[in-house]
């Protein structure tokens, strides 16, 4: 059962960046309780948003956070049921998804994904960075998510996708966010230092972002 919706945040110039990409007709795909895409979206144009969540608990905080607003609608399943009838987006978000994906299927999945994109329609995923969240695993500074089937390294992330998309951006967050989260009055010296400092081969998470 979950008690509360998530104090999702990243770093400032991270938020920015994807804010700048945000537009038009946007598909979630995992969209958890919603925390996510709320920060992401707040104050940013855009037509409407179809999310995806196959877990039905976190659909209804989801709904919660978007019920005055109306351009934002949630389907409950799993990123199986990708279908051409859902029409096509000009953005699709993927935050902590990828890795959920099995190997196997990640090809299929991406070229799914990218038969939903109009013509450059762009794609934004994050994902965790496997050598450096593996170490703060085995520090005992997290614990490690057991449904993780594909971690990538930063490197060999970008190649995946590289193979299906142009890049137009690719950034990193330092290790520390989820001390932030608990510690909201850090945000803006870790968005400062994750500005100056975060190289995607240091940093704990990678923002990946590209173009159809």
């Amino acid at each position: 059962m979950i008690k509360e919706v998530s104090n999702y945040k990243i770093s400032l110039d991270l938020k920015l960046v994807i804010k700048s990409y945000i537009k038009g007709r946007i598909l979630d795909v995992g969209t958890g309780d919603g925390s996510k895409l709320d920060f992401i979206l707040k104050g940013s144009d855009f037509k409407e948003v179809l999310a995806l969540e196959p877990d039905s608990e976190k659909i209804v905080f989801a709904k919660r956070l978007f019920k005055n607003d109306g351009r934002v609608e949630f389907i409950n399943t799993d990123v199986e049921h990708l279908s051409k009838d859902m029409g096509k987006f000009d953005v699709i978000t993927m935050f902590e998804v990828i890795e959920h994906i099995s190997f196997n299927s990640l090809d299929d999945f991406i070229e799914r994904l990218k038969e939903l994109l109009v013509e450059d329609g762009i794609i934004i995923i994050s994902s965790p960075n496997r050598y450096i969240y593996r170490m703060i695993c085995n520090l005992n500074l997290e614990k490690p998510e057991p449904t993780h089937l594909s971690e990538m390294n930063w490197l060999d992330l970008r190649r995946f996708m590289k193979k299906y998309f142009k890049e137009q951006c690719l950034k990193g967050e330092l290790p520390g966010m989820s001390i932030v989260r608990k510690f909201p009055v850090f945000y803006d010296l870790f968005s400062l230092l994750n500005k100056n400092f975060a190289h995607p081969a240091v940093s704990r998470a990678v923002y990946w972002i590209g173009k159809k």
